[in-house]
Parts: C-alpha cells; sequence; structure tokens
C-alpha cells in the first residue's frame, strides 16, 4: 500500500483501521496515522478519492493539513486574511 500511495504523490496516510509493515512503510517514506497496529493483511481498493471522510470523529475535508504523532491527530486552521 506505501508503494502505491508514494506513486500517487501521496507522503502519508490517515486512517481509521490498522496497518502493518511499518519499518518498509518508513523505508518507503511514507508516514501513517491509523488506530494502531496489525499482523495481517487484507485486501483494500481505493472506492473514492478527494472527498471528505471522518477518522476517529475528525472530519476531514480533502486539502486540509493535518499534524498527527504517536498522541493524537489534528487539523490546522486554515488562517484567513482579511484587509
Amino acid at each position: 500500500m506505501a508503494t502505491t500511495f508514494r506513486r500517487l504523490g501521496a507522503v502519508g496516510l490517515v486512517s481509521d483501521s490498522g496497518v502493518r509493515d511499518l519499518p518498509e512503510s518508513a523505508r518507503a517514506r511514507v508516514s501513517y496515522f491509523a488506530r494502531g497496529a496489525v499482523a495481517s493483511h487484507a485486501s483494500f481498493r481505493i472506492v473514492r478519492s478527494n472527498v471528505p471522510v471522518q477518522i476517529l470523529g475528525l472530519v476531514v475535508q480533502p486539502g486540509d493539513l493535518l499534524h498527527g504523532d504517536e498522541n493524537g491527530l489534528v487539523s490546522v486552521p486554515k488562517w484567513i486574511k482579511t484587509s
């Protein structure tokens, strides 16, 4: 998955599910924020892209700037410049 996402231009993945192969993903330079790590794999398919999603209660819109680490995930507010 990391290779596929990287080829599509992604630098990271935010998921409401578990992920695996974390060392391999790190070598591919793909960052993850996920519910946790899992030992097994599953088939996946991309159903839609560039649509709003909800990840662990956080609504994420296409183009949102996100910051995540071991402690959680936040959406960085867009600053509107007013004259």
